[in-house]
């Protein structure tokens, strides 16, 4: 049974962290300019009206599944959100520094938060779990492109955090699939692949400008993309691993 009260330790150590250094958003931007520089403020901006949101829907199914099975989980889940918003601040702070302005509103984000309500909570997680693979790798790629300390320092912590989460929901999902008769379990899976086949997509489209700009292209994204998904499932084997022994290089990132 997933152990709640890791979880709640492991996001408590996390708002407390230093390492790695918080980006100094004072200090003069590194990237000239022009272009790029637009298309990536734009496109963390795009990134950055992902993270927002009370999670208020997540929040009361969580507090059913303490209520019911699992003491901790609703606090754990709190703080997991918290933790979102938190990059939201961040991500925030990044788009100002780069001279960009944050976005009240934009397709993607829009067509995103439909589809996450369009039939069930299952089906809202298995949206939000590959939303956050894709943007996991995203930042991963960002961390190694963008000749800027600061927007580097920025992808590093917010890769390091990801791991974290899809671990998080690997542990609850890992016994949720446990419950399933193998058709249905097997059927979960078949959903979260082709969610995040369009996820995976949409994503590239949308942030294809900003990535190209600084050397990164489509097979680039998918393989990285990929990979994180591989990763996860991995995690929702039986002998998967908890919170332990997170680190920001676990899947080659």
């Amino acid at each position: 049974m997933m152990d709640t009260q890791k979880w709640i330790e492991h996001f408590a150590a996390n708002a407390a962290r230093t390492s790695p250094p918080a980006p100094d958003f004072l200090a003069p931007c590194e990237i000239p300019q022009g272009r790029a520089r637009d298309l990536l403020a734009s496109s963390l901006a795009t990134f950055q009206l992902g993270e927002t949101g009370e999670g208020r829907k997540l929040k009361a199914y969580a507090a059913r599944v303490a209520a019911a099975r699992l003491p901790g989980y609703d606090r754990a889940v709190e703080m997991f959100v918290a933790e979102e918003n938190r990059h939201a601040r961040h991500l925030a702070d990044c788009v100002r520094y780069l001279g960009g302005r944050l976005k009240g509103a934009q397709w993607t984000d829009f067509v995103f938060r439909r589809l996450r309500r369009l039939i069930n909570l299952q089906f809202e997680l298995q949206v939000l779990l590959t939303a956050e693979i894709v943007g996991m790798s995203y930042y991963a790629l960002l961390a190694d492109a963008v000749p800027d300390t600061a927007v580097r320092g920025l992808c590093r912590r917010l890769v390091a955090d990801e791991v974290g989460h899809l671990r998080f929901h690997a542990d609850f999902f890992r016994d949720e699939l446990r419950t399933m008769n193998p058709l249905l379990a097997g059927l979960w899976r078949w959903q979260f692949r082709t969610i995040f086949a369009v996820t995976r997509a949409v994503a590239w489209w949308d942030h294809r400008g900003a990535l190209a700009a600084f050397g990164v292209g489509r097979r680039q994204i998918h393989s990285r993309c990929r990979r994180g998904r591989r990763w996860f499932e991995s995690k929702l084997a039986p002998a998967g691993e908890g919170a332990g022994g997170i680190a920001l290089g676990e899947m080659n990132l």
